[in-house]
């Protein structure tokens, strides 16, 4: 009898796998990631849950209706130390440390270490992996990669569809949301319009998700001061996007596995013809790394599984409670990042955060 069938029928004998990870949040690529790793995970035969961490509100979001992303309860957990079965535990780069307790660690380093303030280095017990090439080159011990392009491409289908027959404007765009929180006010290179729109990330001038995708399909290009997935998203609505050099953003986190088509550099010559001349390429290779994604995931889970099958499950993982107004892992960050990079950029943080998840009028 096929094993999958069986699988599917009277469930899995393997070890589950936790995800910690922020309630669900839109505007964060990394966010969506961590989400959609559970729901691919779920959907693929495995069992997985996220454990949400982070102080909410009663109106925060912790999960998408459109993804397979339970939340790990206390029942359950207590169920699986009972029983022995070890769970896998993933954590993001920006979580310093261990905060669950767990046995086996997974590290999934979603940005260049440290460059959100979170730790450098990692314990050598965790099974680090990268998310993208360019990461995982930046690590002293390099490891694999699994990259999931964070963007569901039939969202940019929908809007493709809903401009059909609206032309491109003169409009010309502007993104720097986390640019704004790490470094300052973005400056413009000195041949670029005076004139521009911005998208916001968070506050009251943020835009809803249609009215973001429709001016990146109706434009005549964006200017971005760091790596975000809107540079994917407007390539892919045919719209070049000139890339602003400095020392926070001078590469792309996912140029490995979906090139630059339909960007440019903007200290490059004539920027905006060299990224028009490349638009073309954006789709194919950006739906290859769908296809990529689920044989790299195949094999981690096989080098996760017999890492949990070599390990005694010796007290059950510590749940968070969102009665705390801050986490421990949240103080330990807002330490890091002010002892490397300054009180003020702390403080802008701290003010990007609350304004991310707290709703507005307009979201």
């Amino acid at each position: 009898m096929d094993e999958d069938k069986l699988a599917r029928l009277y469930g899995i004998k393997e070890h589950p796998i936790y995800i910690y990870a922020p309630a669900y949040l839109e505007v964060s690529a990394g966010i969506r990631a961590l989400h959609f790793l559970c729901h691919s995970l779920n959907q693929s035969g495995q069992l997985a849950w996220l454990i949400i961490h982070g102080a909410t509100i009663p109106t925060t979001q912790l999960v998408s209706p459109e993804l397979n992303t339970p939340i790990l309860t206390s029942a359950i957990r207590d169920l699986h130390f009972k029983n022995g079965v070890v769970p896998i535990v993933i954590y993001p780069e920006t979580i310093p440390g261990n905060p669950l307790k767990a046995q086996v660690v997974v590290r999934w380093v979603l940005n260049y270490p440290g460059a959100l303030g979170g730790p450098k280095t990692f314990h050598d017990n965790e099974h680090v992996i990268a998310y993208s090439h360019d990461i995982a080159s930046s690590i002293e011990k390099v490891p694999s990669v699994l990259f999931l392009p964070p963007l569901d491409i039939r969202e940019i289908y929908k809007a493709r569809d809903s401009s059909i027959g609206k032309v491109k404007t003169d409009r010309v765009l502007l993104y720097a949301g986390k640019y704004r929180s790490f470094v300052g006010n973005p400056i413009l290179p000195k041949w670029a319009p005076k004139e521009v729109t911005e998208i916001w990330r968070e506050g009251p001038k943020r835009q809803p998700r249609e009215e973001v995708l429709e001016l990146l399909a109706t434009s005549s290009c964006l200017f971005i001061f760091e790596n975000s997935t809107l540079i994917t998203e407007a390539v892919l609505l045919g719209t070049p996007v000139i890339l602003v050099r400095s020392t926070f953003f001078d590469s792309l986190i996912a140029g490995y596995e979906l090139g630059q088509n339909g960007t440019a550099w903007s200290d490059e010559a004539d920027p905006l013809q060299a990224a028009l001349a490349t638009l073309k390429n954006a789709e194919s290779q950006f739906l290859s790394t769908i296809e990529q994604y689920f044989i790299d995931l195949e094999r981690q889970l096989v080098i996760w599984q017999e890492i949990a099958s070599r390990s005694d499950y010796l007290s059950p993982i510590y749940l968070p409670s969102f009665k705390t107004l801050v986490s421990r892992h949240r103080i330990s960050l807002a330490l890091q990042i002010l002892k490397s990079q300054g009180l003020l950029t702390l403080l802008r943080v701290i003010k990007s955060f609350i304004k991310r998840r707290i709703p507005t009028k307009k979201s």
